[in-house]
């Protein structure tokens, strides 16, 4: 097969790819563990929180010999949307025509890398700005704010995740 220079890129595309999921894998992934990270094909997903069930709850047979009812209230709704990160790489004609498959492998392996740490770096926002509620989750403040509404349900009653100590 000839390459030509209409279909360079196209005959490139497998083997960069290989190459960027290589440097993409170079890194240890922290996201997966801090959140529940799961594949998708859609544009975007929606998810509802449940209130917690209290643990006094438990103990209500032995104390009463009733036994109790957990009940949920509803959460918050949150709708994640996909976004898409397109970029482009120009890969030189001569640096294959010249056999310099190492130079080729190494700047999609390095994007590799790049994407891995936009990733983590994302990932790593949520508690770099937890302290703002410019960064707000389904609840509509931070992470750390000291007004966590319990549910949309009882309005006026919160909660606070933000503690005294500082952080070291």
């Amino acid at each position: 097969m000839t390459v030509t220079s209409a279909s360079w890129a196209y005959a490139l595309d497998p083997t960069i790819f290989t190459w960027f999921e290589q440097g993409f894998k170079r890194r240890q992934a922290v996201a997966p563990v801090l959140f529940n990270v799961v594949r998708s094909e859609d544009n975007d997903e929606e998810i509802a929180s449940a209130g917690a069930i209290g643990i006094d709850m438990w103990d209500n047979y032995e104390m009463t010999g009733a036994i109790s009812v957990a009940d949920f209230d509803q959460g918050y709704k949150q709708t994640f949307t996909h976004k898409e990160y397109p970029l482009e790489v120009i890969i030189q004609r001569k640096l294959y025509d010249d056999s310099k498959f190492a130079q080729i492998t190494n700047i999609a392996a390095r994007m590799g890398d790049s994407a891995a740490l936009k990733r983590e770096t994302d990932a790593a926002s949520v508690f770099v700005n937890a302290f703002s509620d410019t960064f707000a989750g389904a609840d509509s403040v931070g992470l750390c704010s000291t007004a966590h509404p319990l549910s949309p349900n009882k309005s006026g009653t919160t909660q606070a995740n933000e503690g005294t100590y500082s952080l070291t």
